[in-house]
């Protein structure tokens, strides 16, 4: 409920009308009785949910909020696997090369993905980027030195897998990017060629 409040415009529609209609009431409540005093912040309330609901719908607002909230996970987790296990060279130099470039490549296809509103590359960059990742990591590094040793070959290979997706993501991006840029030349092409006739 706090969400809608006041993070929709909607919401804030509503607070102001509340607001307007407990001001007029302190204004009003010497002059009109109070039952009818206390109807005036509950019927401006109520209408400014009314408007805000009417040119504000909030869902598409809650969505769109919701979706920021899920991108700033991913990128809260990045930065925290960067700061914990790059920066501090917890791990050899090889996995941490791979890691560093599925950080990079996750950090530039991200808002892509969001853009686009290709779900399913959307689910896969986020789960990737807030859960998969960390959970590979994080059982990792609670091993012993020697069974870490035991493990790097496996850790190493599914990190190179993670980022071979990540590269497959970027280059359907890409496909699709060439393909509208074609159609619109084409597009473009016979429309000002077109006149020119």
């Amino acid at each position: 409920m706090l969400n809608f409040l006041f993070k929709t415009w909607a919401g804030i529609v509503t607070l102001a009308g509340l607001l307007l209609g407990l001001i007029l009431m302190l204004f009003l409540m010497s002059a009109l009785p109070l039952y009818v005093s206390l109807l005036i912040p509950a019927a401006l309330g109520g209408s400014g949910y009314l408007l805000g609901i009417a040119f504000f719908p909030p869902k598409e607002e809650l969505t769109r909020l919701d979706q920021v909230e899920r991108v700033q996970d991913v990128l809260k987790t990045l930065s925290y696997i960067e700061n914990r296990l790059i920066k501090r060279r917890i791990l050899d130099p090889e996995i941490t090369g791979v890691l560093a470039e599925i950080i990079e490549k996750v950090r530039f296809v991200l808002p892509y993905t969001e853009e686009m509103g290709l779900s399913e590359v959307k689910h896969t960059v986020r789960r990737l980027g807030t859960s998969d990742l960390i959970g590979l990591l994080n059982p990792y590094l609670r091993l012993s030195p020697s069974s870490r040793n035991l493990k790097r070959e496996e850790l190493l290979k599914s990190l190179k897998d993670m980022l071979e997706e990540v590269k497959a993501i970027i280059a359907t991006i890409e496909a699709k990017d060439i393909q509208e840029l074609e159609r619109k030349v084409a597009f473009i092409d016979q429309k000002y060629n077109a006149k020119d006739l």
